[in-house]
């Protein structure tokens, strides 16, 4: 499982560049702005089925693998 913390370009950059390293089975983004920012929002959760938004860091990086 795959864990980023941040929404801005870089980490959505991260995600777009990790997608291809692994067969992740999940990937979570958090950032307490992705509550508020519905283009965010939709920019993670366009990019793979697997991204789930979480709504703590600690949700975010329970048992990450990175």
């Amino acid at each position: 499982m795959l864990a980023v913390i941040g929404s801005g370009s870089l980490a959505l950059a991260h995600v777009r560049h990790c997608l291809g390293l692994r067969a992740w089975k999940e990937i979570r983004v958090f950032s307490p702005s992705l509550a508020t920012a519905q283009d965010k929002h939709k920019a993670f959760s366009a990019l793979d089925p697997r991204v789930r938004l979480c709504a703590s860091a600690q949700e975010c990086v329970a048992q990450a693998d990175v």
